[in-house]
Parts: C-alpha cells; sequence; structure tokens
C-alpha cells in the first residue's frame, strides 16, 4: 500500500446491506453481507468490514448509506459511536482518536438516500446528460417523484419533488416544465 493510495469504504445498511472498497477511485471489492453471513437480508454489514482487511489496514473515509441516520441508532458501549463507525475504530481502520460522537472520516448519507439512487441509476446509465426519477412514498401514503438530473459525470441537485399522478398525460405535462 503506497502512502498516496486514497481508499473509501462505502457501506449500504438496511435489508440488502453491503459493503464496497474504492482505491484511487477503481473498486477493489463490493459484496453484499448474506454472502458472507449465508443469511437472506443480513442487514448489518459487519463481515463485510472486516473483509477490508484482506485489502487494507486503513481507509479514508467511509460513506453510509440508509433510510435513518446514524445517530438514532445502536450505540457502542463506553464510546458511544454508532455500532459502524466503533467496528471502523476498533479494526484499526478509521483513526481511533477521532472526536465524538461524529469522527470527521465517516460521513453519514442517510439525509441523501434517494439521491444516492438517483446517482446509482445514473453512473450507471452509459449517458452524459441524464434525469432519474425515483418513486417514493412517505408517511403520510403519498407518493412523490423525486426528479434529478445528472449532466457531464456529476449529479446536479434539482431537488424537486411532485406528486404522483395517476394520469400519465397530465404527468408528462407536469415534467415538461
Amino acid at each position: 500500500m503506497s502512502e498516496q493510495d486514497f481508499w473509501v469504504l462505502g457501506i449500504s445498511r438496511g435489508h440488502n446491506a453491503g459493503a464496497c472498497l474504492i482505491k484511487n477511485g477503481k473498486i477493489i471489492f463490493a459484496i453484499e453481507e448474506e454472502r458472507l453471513a449465508r443469511k437472506k437480508y443480513d442487514g448489518s454489514p459487519f463481515a463485510a468490514m472486516v473483509k477490508v482487511l484482506d485489502y487494507t489496514d486503513r481507509i479514508d473515509y467511509m460513506f453510509i448509506s440508509h433510510t435513518q441516520d446514524l445517530e438514532g441508532g445502536p450505540r457502542v458501549d463506553f464510546t458511544g459511536d454508532d455500532v459502524y463507525t466503533g467496528l471502523a475504530r476498533k479494526l484499526g481502520l478509521i483513526d481511533p482518536q477521532g472526536e465524538l460522537p461524529k469522527h470527521p472520516q465517516v460521513i453519514d448519507l442517510s439525509h441523501q438516500h434517494h439521491k444516492v439512487h438517483a446517482a446509482c441509476a445514473f453512473y450507471r446509465s452509459g449517458f452524459d446528460d441524464a434525469v432519474a426519477v425515483v418513486v417514493i412514498q412517505n408517511i403520510m401514503n403519498q407518493k412523490l417523484l423525486d426528479l434529478e438530473c445528472g449532466k457531464l459525470n456529476r449529479i446536479l441537485i434539482a431537488n424537486t419533488q411532485v406528486h404522483l399522478i395517476t394520469c400519465t398525460s397530465t404527468l408528462e405535462q407536469k415534467m415538461q416544465y
């Protein structure tokens, strides 16, 4: 491992939990937790985080994505870290002396959950310009469209939400504006 290497660990929590390790912008490995745990929909990618040690003994940043933020989740005894930051500390992947309660190497993307879906669709599309439409259902059981625009390998944060209308022609008219 060169001192110039830049390591990023992406963690996806939830029913399709997994981890993706990136070195200098290239994917080194990516795996869903159920492949390691041998349990369908295993929601905590702890074994995947341990697997990172097969490739590196440190990471520069860890990005975590889910629909719920880390602050409301379970905590590690004594340190008060969320379980993912706590495990990364214990494995030596991040600075053990980092600040509490928010470690500077840990980025919680939970508030950007739908933008992450849009980014995945955009970057895998192969297009230079694209619009990703994410249909979400909020706590009031309303269906919304979250529209994100991508251009030249970057997501433009449009933050546009419109109510989902069952009539396709009306929806097409609204999307033209």
